[in-house]
């Protein structure tokens, strides 16, 4: 009987513990995006995917990217770019953060001004706009030395109001890595290939 009980549970746990196993090589400072995983369990929650952290500006609570690659009916695919806040105890209103729709090509000045960013995280400067016309948030990737553990940020402007989403170097190394090889799954997507 010991030994059936052994049996079942050792053919069991892998299946019932697999997502915690998982988690346990889920890493804030990597720089590699792994799109394999389907999700990791971070701070006692599932989070879609391989995620980026960051911080938005005034919440002290580490939060989470999404990105993934969707067929469009226009432009072949597109690049759905999600900035994750978690609820905080007390807080009340709607869930902090913000979503994105980029194109290939905006995905790729994305890319740019953010290895620019990462090159240069001890100059206070501004590396260019994501969007340059037509939308209603101004989206700009900003370098603020004065957070020398955050120091790329990712700032949405719309409607005289501004958000600020920090990103350290190896989160923002893997933001880069995210962002290109879902925009590898765009293009396959635009050509057919899925």
């Amino acid at each position: 009987m010991k030994f059936r009980l052994h049996l079942l549970f050792s053919l069991l746990f892998p299946v019932c513990f697999s997502p915690a196993i998982q988690a346990a090589d889920w890493d804030p400072e990597d720089t590699d995006f792994d799109p394999a995983i389907e999700s990791v369990i971070v701070q006692g929650s599932t989070r879609i995917g391989d995620p980026t952290p960051f911080f938005k500006e005034g919440f002290n609570v580490q939060s989470y990217t999404h990105i993934e690659a969707k067929a469009d009916d226009n432009l072949g695919a597109t690049i759905w770019f999600s900035l994750i806040v978690p609820f905080v105890p007390g807080q009340t209103g709607p869930q902090e953060g913000a979503f994105l729709v980029l194109s290939v090509d905006q995905a790729s000045d994305l890319i740019r001004f953010l290895e620019k960013a990462i090159q240069a995280p001890e100059k206070e400067k501004s590396f260019g706009k994501i969007f340059q016309e037509g939308k209603n948030e101004i989206w700009t990737v900003k370098v603020d030395p004065g957070d020398e553990s955050l120091p790329v940020v990712l700032e949405m402007e719309v409607n005289e109001e501004t958000d600020r989403y920090h990103f350290g170097i190896n989160p923002a190394t893997k933001l880069v890595d995210t962002l290109k090889k879902v925009s590898a799954q765009a293009n396959e997507i635009a050509s057919g290939g899925q």
